[in-house]
């Protein structure tokens, strides 16, 4: 219903944030419709600017840099492994999508190299607290490099500088920090290991 009201009411700003949820693609489209003066209000910005940064964590743009603490109090910073490919995992303990691919994860990491040429990075998002994350990762045998998100105030989220609306969504990251994959593992990992020279071991 409220999708139609958008789609009946482009000259309301409150259309604007009603699309604000939908996926990315129909996004794009939903906001054309809307009038320039309601893509010129505070909703339609904040749809505008998730656009502008949706499109530039699409393949071929710059993975944003981002310093986070690990599971074991690490300081992991995003930048200190260029030179090697990195695969991001953002999901969280809470999504169920994302603890039924935890299987087919561990057994992508148990083909990446022992010489650390590829890292994978597993982005805890939404955590109602630290116990019910790292209590998933010890359930799922999650052992590979493991950081949370943390939402500060006044501050972008990890998860909202990489425009990530669904979870689980994984990206590849070449030795540049440019972005070569970007979608839902079951449907990238298979592409991954193909870019990357995997076998199963």
């Amino acid at each position: 219903m409220e999708q139609q009201f958008a789609d009946t009411h482009p000259d309301f700003a409150y259309s604007a944030a009603i699309i604000r949820y939908v996926n990315e693609k129909e996004l794009e489209k939903r906001f054309r419709q809307l009038t320039p003066r309601v893509q010129k209000s505070v909703p339609g910005i904040a749809v505008s600017n998730h656009l502008q940064i949706f499109r530039s964590t699409q393949p071929g743009g710059l993975a944003p840099d981002f310093t986070l603490l690990s599971l074991t109090g690490d300081s992991i910073r995003l930048s200190d492994y260029k030179g090697k490919h990195v695969f991001l995992e953002f999901w969280g303990s809470w999504c169920g999508p994302c603890r039924m691919m935890s299987p087919k994860l561990i057994a992508f990491n148990h083909t990446l190299p022992s010489d650390s040429s590829i890292i994978m990075i597993g982005i805890a998002c939404n955590e109602a607290n630290k116990k019910n994350w790292k209590k998933a990762v010890e359930e799922d045998n999650l052992n590979w490099i493991q950081v949370l998100e943390e939402n500060n105030q006044g501050k972008l989220s990890v998860s909202r500088q990489y425009a990530i609306d669904g979870y689980p969504t994984s990206l590849l990251i070449d030795p540049r920090g440019k972005i070569i994959l970007r979608g839902h593992p079951e449907h990238i990992l298979g592409e991954a290991s193909a870019l990357l020279g995997l076998s199963s071991k």
